[in-house]
Order: structure tokens, then sequence, then C-alpha cells
């Protein structure tokens, strides 16, 4: 979602109050996500909650 949008991990590690590393590491699956965090991307993204949540559920459910 952040490619299609054109944002750069620093970008969105910033509006998260992270690192870029550390955004990194939540879309490599690495650490996890807050339910805060999550809230400020659906901001980020113009997009409801859920699909941010389920988007991510498919995919991870497509992998394993």
């Amino acid at each position: 979602m952040r490619k299609l949008n054109g944002y750069t991990l620093e970008y969105v590690g910033d509006s998260l109050g992270i690192s870029k590393s550390g955004y990194r590491k939540i879309e490599k699956g690495s650490i996890h996500i807050s339910l805060k965090h999550l809230h400020t991307l659906s901001l980020i993204y113009k997009v409801p909650l859920d699909k941010i949540l389920f988007t991510n559920l498919a995919s991870y459910q497509r992998t394993n």
C-alpha cells in the first residue's frame, strides 16, 4: 500500500513516530504493529482500518 501511494519508508515511519528501519520491520512482519499505529496508517492511506487489517491477514494467510 505504501508503494502504491508513492510514500517512502521514511515518510511513513516519520508519520508514525518511528524510524525508517522500524517501519521496514513492520512491513516485513519482523515485529508487530500496535493498534495506534494501524489507526495512523488508516489515516495516512485514507482507508478504513478494517481494509488494512484484512488485507494484511489475507496476505499472511497466502504465504503461510
